[in-house]
């Protein structure tokens, strides 16, 4: 869930809260520093081995999390077996359907269903900085569930072995999500699925956002300009490239090089959102399902 405490905020843009580059606290990150705690003392022999040295290095070159953070993030990967990682997918599941309670309602109704205080954004159509799409010249939002943005709820899914495809479709619908629901179909595609109900969605996803939307995506992308509130670039690895952060470039190259066949589907993700370093959330989840040792995930 979206709920933080702010311990640092180096800048702001127009007199607003800059998202970005604020150093914050996350409720989760303090039930986590719980868990590794309690492996620590109550199962020391689950400690692992120093291994995998890219994911170490990319969770130390990613500029997006602050010095807690990746510590925390070690342990994880320390501590992570395949057991351990299954068990956090099951918990994770359940959490994306407690998110599409609010997600359904939102999309809906076009409003936040009030759970501000578990971490949802006050969603209206007429507000600034909202996710929204634009059919027959009328603006609606698009899914938050209790998360920061639409794409933080459909990447949790979309990379969950946990949840059913026709969950995933339905959350990448409603979310609008449209590299995520590339990510799921590519998987689709790898296993000679050519036609299915992912094609679809993803072919209406594009058909509402329209070519404007697509084509400003990729100006930025090509541009490498960020479009509003210091966001990072459309593309992470662009991004590293622009921020001269090559420590990250080359963390994420060897990560790909070592477990391609296991993480391709997330590619299109990359080339087209960064989210996937510049949310905790999607960072830590995206850390886990790389750093375990069983291939069935």
């Amino acid at each position: 869930m979206n709920i933080f405490a702010i311990t640092k905020t180096p800048d702001f843009f127009i007199s607003k809260f800059n998202l970005f580059q604020s150093q914050k606290i996350y409720l989760f990150e303090i039930f986590l520093s719980l868990g590794l705690f309690l492996n620590l003392i109550l199962k020391p022999q689950f400690f692992g081995k120093l291994k995998y040295h890219y994911i170490y290095i990319i969770i130390g070159f990613n500029p997006f999390i602050s010095p807690l953070q990746k510590i925390l993030l070690i342990g994880i990967v320390l501590f992570s077996k395949s057991q351990n990682s299954n068990l956090v997918f099951r918990g994770i599941k359940h959490g994306i359907f407690l998110n599409l309670i609010p997600a359904i309602y939102q999309i809906l109704f076009q409003k936040s269903i009030g759970l501000f205080k578990f971490g949802e954004s006050k969603l209206n159509v007429n507000a600034s900085q909202i996710a929204k799409i634009n059919l027959l010249n009328f603006e609606y939002i698009r899914s938050y569930g209790l998360l920061a943005h639409p794409n933080i709820l459909a990447f949790l899914s979309t990379i969950n072995p946990k949840i059913n495809v026709s969950i995933k479709n339905f959350i990448n619908l409603i979310t609008f999500s449209g590299s995520n629901t590339i990510a799921l179909y590519l998987k689709k595609f790898t296993k000679k699925s050519f036609l299915n109900l992912t094609l679809a969605i993803l072919i209406i996803i594009i058909a509402i956002k329209g070519e404007n939307s697509i084509s400003s995506r990729v100006k930025e992308i090509t541009q490498a300009n960020s479009h509003q509130n210091f966001q990072p670039i459309h593309n992470i690895f662009i991004e590293c490239f622009a921020n001269k952060n090559y420590g990250l470039l080359y963390g994420l190259i060897m990560l790909l090089k070592e477990k391609f066949s296991k993480i391709y589907f997330i590619i299109p993700i990359m080339l087209l959102d960064h989210f996937i370093i510049s949310s905790y959330a999607c960072f830590t989840v995206f850390i886990i399902y790389t750093s375990i040792n069983s291939s069935k995930v």
